[in-house]
């Protein structure tokens, strides 16, 4: 069996001379086969070049907890690049890997440390065949509108981010040299019919080479989004790489909200956010769980770990330490935080951290524990998460909830209650007032003062219907008017409608369709870490 030296170097000097060097990243590619959903951690590694080689396998099991994507720098020795096959394969009895210190300490690497007031640029890129028969459903301007549009009528990716941040993360069109005919959309044409194609390492690597040779090299901007065309023999449903700038996607994945809030999202250094006890994507109150084939929505943003890690309200959040327990105080409904700044609208006490997730505005489609203050546990702000608890008081009566943490080291049990939730105003923010103890403390809620309103749903803010233009998608004459039988959402010729259940049924406005199938996480392996994940036979089509 061969063996495997692996080095912690805590200096920047190499003890040895490498064979090659190159920073590591993780790619997460998830496929649907015959009705399962597969999903496969793919490790990679970055050489000077920007070429990335797949990591050889026991290096990347033994190596996976230790690693940062788009930070961690490795030597190794004993080793070469496989041109042929992508790979970075061993050569020698006695492979020996350093793993240097990072570049960045900062999880904010990927905006050089300024989480605040960050424009990203964004290029679109729709894949066509060369022969014409293969291109994205979605045409140049519809793409446009559905990821940069700043109207809260449409909802776009941008529209979304920009306001889940509080104005503090905006993407913008990418931009070329020449004039673009639709600002941050372009075409690109590949030499491929898509016939009998998958997504796979090798396709990866034609795409991005075609990429930098037409258009503009890799890294001119911030995000690229790959739209590749539909009717693909795998059915892949998406690949994006953590703490990198691209992501792509199955036809009509780059065109839904939940797909590229999540994609981006790992761009970011994300990762997902799952449900004690049941599966990685399963806390469906954040955008980096369970996701909807939707073209606007829903309209939700994240949860508190993920608010910690892009730190957007700095002055509003709190670090509450063992020393500072017993603690009570007021809470914040996030999508209010421009209310009121003297009202901390994140927690994070021990490994735990809080929001209160008001279902509202910008949140106000949010499918898990709405108009709750949202309780989940992660080791670090950059790992999974896991959703706990959701505590109210809407019954007239306080709610507890027990649990460990640990605190620099020290484990304690403790108990998070919120004794009311307060509805605002106009001028003032909705809030939960809570008490935070140990299990040996005693600090009881305050008496419940007259002048406290309760609860009541926040106003939706009245805009118009979101409504779609009746455009045609880009082969109407292949495609079948509503109230036609249909095959899948892509047969539908309006944009506006879909099919009404995934196999068999006719093509309908979206607002009438429930969904289509929903897909759950099962227990798997295998190479790369792959898991399986099987249909349920419950409703909405949800984005892995």
């Amino acid at each position: 069996m061969q063996s495997w030296a692996i080095l912690l170097i805590l200096c920047s000097a190499s003890l040895v001379l490498a064979d090659l060097q190159c920073t590591y990243f993780a790619g997460i590619l998830r496929e649907q086969v015959n009705n399962e959903v597969r999903e496969e951690i793919t490790h990679l590694c970055r050489l000077g070049n920007g070429q990335k080689y797949t990591l050889p396998y026991q290096l990347s099991q033994e190596l996976s907890d230790v690693l940062i994507s788009g930070s961690s720098r490795l030597e190794c020795v004993g080793m070469e690049i496989d041109e042929e096959n992508d790979e970075i394969r061993v050569v020698s009895d006695e492979p020996l890997i350093h793993v240097l210190p990072d570049k960045k300490s900062s999880i904010y690497r990927f905006i050089d440390d300024s989480p605040t007031n960050v424009e990203r640029s964004v290029l679109v890129v729709r894949i066509k065949s060369s022969d014409g028969r293969r291109e994205p459903s979605y045409t140049k301007e519809r793409l446009n509108e559905v990821i940069f549009s700043d109207s809260r009528n449409v909802n776009s990716f941008a529209f979304q981010y920009k306001k889940c941040s509080n104005g503090k993360l905006r993407f913008v069109p990418g931009t070329l040299e020449e004039p673009m005919g639709v600002p941050g959309v372009v075409d690109m044409v590949i030499s491929e019919n898509f016939d009998n194609l998958h997504f796979d390492r090798a396709m990866e690597r034609r795409v991005n080479d075609l990429f930098a040779k037409e258009i503009a090299p890799m890294n001119s901007y911030d995000h690229i989004i790959f739209c590749l065309p539909r009717n693909m023999e795998n059915k892949f449903l998406a690949f994006a790489i953590k703490n990198d700038n691209v992501s792509y996607y199955a036809d009509p994945w780059c065109g839904k909200l939940s797909g590229t809030m999540h994609e981006i999202g790992h761009n970011l250094g994300l990762s997902h956010s799952g449900e004690w006890g049941n599966q990685e994507y399963d806390d469906e109150s954040d955008s980096m769980g369970l996701g909807y084939n939707r073209f606007h929505g829903p309209k939700k943003c994240f949860n508190g770990q993920k608010f910690w890690y892009f730190d957007w309200f700095p002055n509003q959040k709190v670090s509450i330490t063992s020393e500072m327990l017993p603690w009570s105080g007021s809470l914040g409904a996030f999508v209010d935080v421009d209310l009121d700044e003297d009202i901390p609208v994140v927690l994070r006490v021990g490994k735990l951290y809080l929001v209160y997730n008001r279902k509202s505005k910008h949140n106000r489609e949010v499918n898990e524990k709405a108009d709750m203050v949202t309780v989940v546990t992660a080791d670090s702000p950059s790992s999974t998460s896991w959703m706990l608890a959701g505590l109210s008081s809407r019954s007239g009566s306080s709610s507890t909830f027990e649990t460990t943490t640990e605190f620099a080291g020290e484990v304690l049990t403790i108990t998070l209650e919120v004794c009311q939730m307060v509805n605002g105003n106009v001028d003032t923010s909705d809030y939960a007032e809570m008490v935070i103890r140990t299990s040996d403390q005693e600090l009881a809620c305050p008496s419940t003062s007259p002048s406290l309103a309760p609860l009541a749903p926040s106003p939706i803010p009245q805009t118009a219907p979101e409504t779609e233009p009746p455009i045609f998608k880009t082969s109407p004459l292949s495609c079948v008017p509503n109230g036609s039988v249909c095959g899948t959402d892509d047969d539908c010729c309006l944009p506006t409608s879909r099919c009404s259940d995934e196999y068999t049924s006719v093509c309908e406005p979206e607002a009438n369709v429930v969904g289509g199938t929903m897909f759950s996480v099962s227990s798997g392996g295998g190479r790369g870490g792959m898991q399986r994940l099987r249909s349920n036979g419950r409703k909405l089509g949800r984005f892995r």
